[in-house]
């Protein structure tokens, strides 16, 4: 299945918008691109599986994800974003490729969002006209 990466998506925190971007500064989940969700997502399932936590890795794995290549220019710069905003931790493997983890705030953030989902209910069903109906 074939996932289009939306032009939205695809810029920086810094071109939609003008809010600082340091760890000082609260990002939500939801002031977060789908794309660096997926990010964040891969980084803990990467981490979880003691994989090799390096930029093209973490590529590869987001274009399984999408089902298409993802662009350098794409990937790095938000990258650079999360780690920006203290989601996750840049290092250095070697002095050509940087390493990535999750930060405990980004750990966090995510524990936060998997708790939502666990304590959704989702066996009723609103209906448009204003009803429910049981699953």
């Amino acid at each position: 299945m074939s996932t289009n990466v939306s032009e939205s998506e695809k810029r920086t925190d810094s071109e939609q918008s003008t809010n600082s971007n340091s760890p000082e500064s609260s990002v939500s989940w939801y002031d977060l691109t789908g794309f660096k969700r997926d990010i964040l997502r891969v980084v803990a399932t990467m981490e979880s599986e003691r994989a090799r936590m390096a930029g093209v890795e973490i590529k590869s794995r987001l274009e399984d994800r999408y089902d298409e290549s993802i662009n350098h220019g794409l990937l790095y710069p938000n990258l650079d974003d999360l780690a920006g905003a203290g989601l996750i931790e840049k290092g250095e493997i070697d002095k050509r490729t940087n390493s990535y983890e999750l930060s405990e705030p980004g750990r966090e953030m995510l524990r936060e969002q998997r708790e939502a989902w666990v304590d959704l209910d989702l066996s009723r069903v609103v209906i448009p006209d204003g009803g429910e109906v049981d699953r």
